[in-house]
């Protein structure tokens, strides 16, 4: 369908109404945004009965998607739990598969403006009403789970890249630092992984804001910024606390726990290298397997992956997987580092490149300590961001062409 028959179609309004909302939702509880994410889903799925219409958008993303889903469900094969296994491959995987396909549909990178506020207004909620939790309840947000830390971090990013990328006037200014002081703040949680993560996508930001501009202001911005953050988590004696009991790791029952874990998943992957053990699979399997193969006290059963995402996925769903995968964050990077060398400092596709770059450094940095994809607050700006940079992407390719 056209752009302008999309404008005289008032199921696609409303669908932009709702994918708004799921933008906001997207960063709170679970519960918010599975119906958000569903009725956003029923709606897509209605308007395209109602023009019967029932075309996907072809992308250099899709043969690698339809791969990588296929073997998902083929896991299924081997799993031991179906009910885990099929909720596995919904959440987070064809959650993610489903949201991708319809912000195709919707996303016009020419609204991307009106796209990033309403995320940003959820992630601003989100971190007034996470860091009251934390700070004056007895219940949990930022400190719930090691996938917030790389929410707290992408909050940061998406923040400094609109600063940088001077998008606003005063008062937007106000509310990028009151965004950046709350995010820094919620990043001191107790994942240790999210904070390495994080380190590593500030780092490459830095080097991409100097080397876009190369000027003394640029870095001399860059180190402020730099060293606010590495400052702020020096100080912080919990953080420090927790990086020291690394050198002593023996006595840490969370690293000596993971060790455990990967060892059993790297076992496992050499006796089912094709399609894995099944997806959601790791908590039967592998724990029996590291009770009475390996003849080991287990760890606890409230651990339901193995705290690597490069373990996991070839562990559930065969190496193939992993290379699926490997594949779709190179062409990621590929088509991001293009607009960021392409567009000029001050666009949006720029901002898109930077933030993108930076968030998808940082989630597969901690990736190697834990599971933050799991989670769909993580993922969902993250796919925003890449559909957005594909967007830009090949409207370029086109025009040149």
């Amino acid at each position: 369908m056209s752009v302008t028959n999309q404008k005289n179609d008032k199921l696609y309004r409303i669908l932009e109404v709702m994918f708004f909302i799921t933008l906001i939702a997207t960063s709170g509880e679970i519960s918010l945004r599975d119906i958000a994410l569903g009725l956003l889903f029923i709606i897509f799925l209605s308007r395209k009965l109602y023009n019967k219409d029932f075309s996907l958008v072809s992308t250099e993303y899709n043969k690698y998607i339809y791969l990588f889903f296929l073997f998902s469900l083929l896991s299924l094969f081997k799993a031991e739990d179906l009910f885990q296994a099929g909720r596995s491959i919904v959440t987070p995987v064809f959650s993610y598969i489903v949201f991708y396909f319809m912000a195709l549909e919707i996303i016009d990178e020419k609204k991307i403006k009106k796209y990033i506020k309403y995320l940003y207004i959820g992630f601003i909620l989100s971190l007034f009403y996470g860091l009251y939790l934390d700070i004056y309840t007895s219940d949990r947000f930022f400190l719930s789970g090691n996938s917030r830390g790389t929410f707290a971090g992408f909050i940061i990013f998406i923040t400094l890249s609109l600063f940088i990328t001077n998008r606003g006037k005063i008062y937007h200014k106000i509310i990028y630092l009151l965004g950046f002081s709350l995010g820094l703040f919620a990043l001191f949680s107790h994942s240790r992984g999210a904070i390495v993560g994080f380190s590593i996508g500030i780092s490459l930001w830095a080097i991409l804001i100097i080397f876009k501009n190369f000027s003394w202001k640029r870095i001399i911005t860059a180190i402020i910024i730099l060293l606010i953050v590495f400052s702020a988590f020096y100080s912080s004696d919990a953080i420090v606390n927790r990086f020291d009991r690394v050198l002593n790791y023996q006595e840490d029952s969370s690293i000596t726990t993971r060790f455990n874990m990967w060892r059993a998943s790297y076992n496992l992957i050499k006796e089912n290298p094709l399609l894995g053990i099944g997806a959601g699979n790791f908590t039967p399997t592998a724990h029996r397997y590291f009770e009475e193969v390996m003849e080991e006290d287990p760890w606890s059963s409230r651990h339901q992956h193995p705290h690597n995402l490069y373990f996991q996925i070839p562990l559930e769903q065969g190496i193939i997987s992993l290379i699926i995968f490997f594949i779709l964050v190179y062409k990621a990077y590929y088509i991001s580092f293009k607009n960021y060398l392409f567009f000029k400092e001050k666009s949006w596709p720029y901002f898109a490149a930077i933030a993108q770059i930076a968030m998808l450094t940082s989630i597969l940095g901690h990736s190697f300590f834990d599971f933050p994809f799991n989670r769909t607050f993580n993922g969902i700006p993250l796919i925003l961001l890449i559909i957005l940079n594909l967007k830009y992407y090949n409207r370029v390719r086109t025009n040149i062409n």
